[in-house]
């Protein structure tokens, strides 16, 4: 294994991490600075090690390599192609060596590309996959062609910065909520995110590089942070984060769960406008702007990927006529101007295409335990009614009790949390007939963002039930 840990060795960095900050706890005045780096530190070990090599078997062994390598194959085609012709040959894009559609790639195929690969052989042919712009197999051949490594110590190298990359952003989100909230509700959340299927599986992909999905609403959410304790706004810099974060996440992913995306990263603006009490023109008006910025720049990275098509294609009609269809088959084409799988899931229902995601398995702590239980199978649905729970339990003690002295953080989180239901929602509505087809993958939308606010929601909902009420103020 590429990493060096085991759970024995963990077990002691956390002790260790523990010592550290019971000595921080004497010293008050840096004791919070330590308590955030702790639970930064903590999480990141963690989710590294579960998103490189399934270290808390949060999907079935075999299952996490064969989804790893079916999903990476293009990006292995497209580093044999670098080594070939360099890194903007075909303007960059991945693809497939030898084979003249992706679409028909069997698993005899699959494995040429990694064999090739590895035994530093050449393709005969490239067919382009012209739908992303895929930065990142750019860095990842200008890696392996400046690297006197092995390839097969480079696929590691590139697994463990894919790992590592999402997991500091998970784990950033985990020390918002210990910061925003309490210990209890970021372990519940870190907790989650250890043994939740589909962060496992995507987590530590190459190909999805899952961390830049979580970019540009990070960036927001810790400059609203900043801004709630200093009362200082800047359009001018949120314009820039929005801007340049969601340019990134362009470049690197091109528009897969573009909806999913943008939605997220207006989450944390309804959960500080309810938080600090924004008045509802101050709230439209930093919504607006910061759909503006986000559109620019949407618009700035479709361009970037129309030049790459146009190179390709050698022809700017044909660069957007495949934008074109490649937009129509995902969302609402005719099905009469399509056949085969497309055809069939442009006409799928949307109910049953939502049936499909919310019936689907979240956590499977059969795998986690080496257990077989069939409860022990844990569905999105589920979820829903847990989260559910949680926040009726929220508005029941406030009624019946009294409300806590951080109602309006707890309402905030709980609205800021049904709301960002809506990110994985809109792809799955939007692009329905994407969604059918790619049940391989498209549960990942879950955790962009709700599963994790959820979590946090309901740590933070369930701890504060045992807490003091605000002179027994009743919600009355």
């Amino acid at each position: 294994m590429f990493f060096p840990f085991s759970s024995l060795a963990l077990a002691h960095t956390i002790s260790l991490l523990g010592w550290i900050y019971v000595r921080g706890l004497m010293l008050k005045k840096y004791s919070s600075i330590i308590k955030n780096g702790l639970v930064f530190i903590i999480s990141v070990t963690v989710l590294t090690l579960g998103f490189y090599q399934n270290e808390w078997r949060a999907a079935g062994k075999k299952w996490f390599y064969d989804w790893k390598d079916y999903q990476q194959f293009m990006l292995v085609g497209r580093l044999v192609e670098t080594r070939q012709n360099g890194v903007l040959s075909h303007s960059g894009f991945i693809g497939i060596g030898d084979g003249d559609n992706w679409l028909d790639a069997n698993a005899d195929l699959v494995q040429h590309q990694m064999d090739v690969y590895l035994n530093s052989g050449a393709f005969e042919k490239f067919s382009a996959y012209d739908t992303e712009p895929a930065f990142y197999s750019i860095i990842f051949g200008l890696i392996d062609e400046l690297t006197d490594f092995s390839p097969g110590l480079n696929l590691k190298i590139f697994r463990a910065i894919s790992s590592f990359l999402t997991a500091t952003a998970l784990a950033l989100f985990i020390v918002w909520v210990g910061i925003e909230f309490n210990l209890f509700a970021a372990g519940l959340t870190l907790l989650f995110s250890m043994v939740s299927e589909w962060l496992a599986l995507a987590g530590g992909s190459m190909y999805w590089n899952l961390w830049v999905y979580y970019l540009p609403f990070l960036c927001v959410l810790f400059y609203l942070l900043r801004v709630s304790h200093s009362g200082k706004y800047s359009f001018g810099k949120l314009f820039l984060i929005v801007y340049v974060s969601v340019f990134v996440t362009g470049l690197f992913r091109g528009f897969l769960f573009i909806t999913t995306t943008l939605i997220m990263l207006t989450v944390p603006l309804v959960y500080y406008a309810l938080r600090d009490k924004w008045s509802w023109p101050i709230f439209a008006k930093r919504m607006f702007q910061i759909g503006i910025s986000a559109m620019i720049s949407t618009f700035s990275a479709l361009m970037i990927l129309i030049l790459q098509i146009t190179l390709e294609k050698n022809s700017f009609g044909a660069a957007l006529a495949h934008i074109q269809d490649s937009l129509l088959k995902r969302s609402v084409g005719n099905p009469d101007q399509f056949g085969g799988i497309l055809a069939e899931s442009l006409r799928a229902s949307t109910l049953d295409v939502l049936m499909t995601y919310l019936q689907g398995r979240a956590i499977n702590l059969n795998s986690v335990f080496s257990v077989r239980v069939s409860w022990f199978e844990i569905t999105y649905l589920s979820i829903f009614a847990f989260f559910a729970i949680s926040s009726i339990l929220f508005f029941l003690k406030g009624y019946l009790i009294g409300r806590s002295t951080k109602h309006n953080q707890s309402l905030a989180l709980i609205f800021a949390t049904w709301f960002s239901a809506l990110a994985p929602l809109s792809w799955l509505i939007m692009f329905k007939a994407h969604s059918y087809i790619h049940t391989q993958m498209n549960f990942m939308l879950w955790q962009m963002p709700f599963a994790l606010f959820g979590f946090a929601m309901c740590g933070f909902v369930l701890s504060n039930l045992f807490q003091a009420t605000s002179s027994n103020e009743k919600m009355a």
